[in-house]
């Protein structure tokens, strides 16, 4: 079972739109896939939908049944919780979804203590799924040391502007610090051009810049493109490669498909 983290501590670089678009992806090619929110604003688990196309958020809510019940159930006032018992089936075959929403606000740093708690409720799915994906919030708190610890490969999206070198070797660090005060070895870390605009000279520049400042093992070859369509898509709770119809709006989708084949390259 490979358990990657989808992070970076700078926002709106389409980190949660990598993690679900990665999951259709991968279950399109018959992999079994884990998503697991860990951010408290459950975009996520919003975008993703259960078997009756509800947003499981909404279901989340309703139950009080997400990853807050097994982080930090005392906090919340519930008993504590393995995942498989705050999974839920999503439309995709394949892929499950264990939610977020406000209630892992919670998880504070004081309550929050032990950064191997997500790690150890991981080990207990005894390689249930494939893959699982770890969507993290855009901050570097005991969630996301969490999310690091349990990850052996993380995928860092960053958006190709010029915020973009000083967020990324601010998540490098910080990566590499943790995993060593933590002892847990280090990490398989990849770079993602992430919503790069086809044609504007900020992005062919933010590409090539980000090609000459980070080891070429260490980027993914493929770049995902920006377009209207993947938060279209997303809202109408479907992953771009089932949402695009014409053939010129396939490329993004085409974007992901090659992103799914580096990954499983990558992992082998």
């Amino acid at each position: 079972m490979i358990t990657i983290s989808v992070s970076n501590f700078k926002g709106g670089v389409g980190k949660t739109t990598v993690a679900y678009n990665l999951a259709y992806t991968l279950s399109a090619r018959g992999k079994s896939v884990l998503l697991i929110d860990l951010d408290p604003q459950g975009t996520l688990s919003y975008w993703v939908r259960d078997t009756d196309n509800v947003p499981v958020k909404v279901l989340a809510k309703q139950d009080v049944r997400s990853l807050a019940n097994v982080l930090v159930p005392k906090e919340i006032g519930v008993e504590r919780s393995t995942l498989q018992e705050v999974t839920y089936q999503t439309r995709w075959e394949g892929v499950d979804i264990v939610p977020a929403y406000l209630a892992l606000q919670k998880a504070k740093d004081a309550a929050l203590f032990n950064p191997f708690s997500l790690s150890n409720a991981i080990d207990d799915l005894h390689d249930a799924y494939d893959f699982v994906i770890i969507d993290t919030r855009p901050d570097l708190d005991n969630k996301t040391t969490n999310a690091f610890v349990a990850a052996k490969y993380i995928i860092l999206p960053v958006r190709c502007d010029g915020a973009m070198q000083e967020g990324l070797i601010e998540s490098l660090d910080a990566i590499r610090e943790i995993c060593t005060e933590l002892r847990v070895g280090e990490r398989n870390t990849k770079v993602l051009a992430s919503m790069v605009k086809t044609g504007t000279i900020r992005d062919g520049v933010g590409v090539n810049m980000l090609s000459a400042n980070i080891a070429k093992t260490n980027i993914f070859d493929c770049v995902i493109h920006d377009t209207a369509k993947l938060g279209e898509a997303s809202m109408a709770g479907m992953a771009i490669g089932e949402y695009v119809t014409r053939a010129r709006e396939r490329k993004v989708a085409q974007d992901f498909e090659e992103l799914a084949d580096e990954v499983i390259n990558w992992v082998k």
